[in-house]
Parts: structure tokens; sequence; C-alpha cells
């Protein structure tokens, strides 16, 4: 079936979303991803935001990652470790949570924290993981795909 070139601009194009970064090295799929609570604020300068912003999985006013307890197991990491997580664009500290709504060999990580100003309760409190995102644009929207980096999860010596 021949399409005119209106129909086919129309298509999806471009990869199937294949994640970026060295395999080998960089073994997880990183899902960042809006905390509820703090969706459309502008700020987060709030201490009982910064105490209910990780409540499914028992953290407060740190950058926390959820990490499968198969995939947890298989790298050496328990509850509550300080793990660094990296990607070929750097690195950021966070505390590990097992949490079996995490897929095996993908972390999920918390944006909206981690800001370096912005008032009493939010500066310097945790990490900022844009800081690791290998951003690139979509070819047919030119929107920036934020789903696609690949990272490594290690113990940090604190």
């Amino acid at each position: 079936m021949d399409m005119d070139k209106l129909d086919a601009a129309c298509l999806p194009m471009g990869d199937p979303g294949v994640s970026k970064g060295n395999e080998t090295l960089y073994d997880l799929e990183l899902n960042p991803y809006v905390i509820p609570i703090l969706s459309g604020l502008n700020h987060t300068n709030q201490p009982w935001l910064q105490d209910i912003t990780g409540f499914h999985v028992y953290q407060r006013w740190h950058t926390w990652v959820e990490v499968n307890p198969e995939t947890a197991d298989k790298i050496g990491i328990q509850n509550g470790d300080w793990v660094w997580v990296e990607s070929p664009k750097g690195k950021i500290k966070a505390q590990a949570r097992l949490f079996k709504g995490a897929m095996p060999d993908v972390i999920n990580l918390p944006v909206g924290l981690g800001h370096a100003s912005g008032g009493r309760w939010t500066s310097g409190i945790g990490e900022n993981v844009l800081k690791i995102l290998l951003a690139e644009k979509e070819p047919f929207t030119g929107k920036v795909h934020f789903q696609r980096s690949r990272v490594r999860l290690t113990k940090t010596n604190a």
C-alpha cells in the first residue's frame, strides 16, 4: 500500500526508543519520574513537602533510587545503602530503596529534588537527576527524550 508524503509524515520516525550508553558498562535503564505531590509546583521550599515526597518507600529529605529486589540482590545492594547512580554524563548520590514496583534492571529516580538554591528547605537537599540524563531530541517532533539513559549503581564508601 502506497502512502503519499503527507500521510507518511504523520507516522512515527526514528528509532524505537533504544537506550543510549554502553550496555556492558551501564547495565541498568534509568526511569526518571515526577513525584506526583511535586507536579505543577514551581518550588519545593516547604518542609512538609520534603516530609511526604517519598512516602511510598519510607524516604524523606534525601534523593532515593528505587531498585527491584532481584536487581539489588544481583549487584549486591541492600535497602538503605548509599549508592552512586552513574551515567556517561556524571553521577549523583542516592539512597537505595528496594521496591517491588520497580521493573528488574530498571531503576526509578525522582525528578524535582536537588536544588542548588531556592530557600532554606531546598538548598543543597537531595540530588538533581537532570545532571546525569542523556537527553537528546526525538527526530520527528524535536522534543527532548529523557527516558533513554543507561546507568550503573555502585555502593558509596559512606
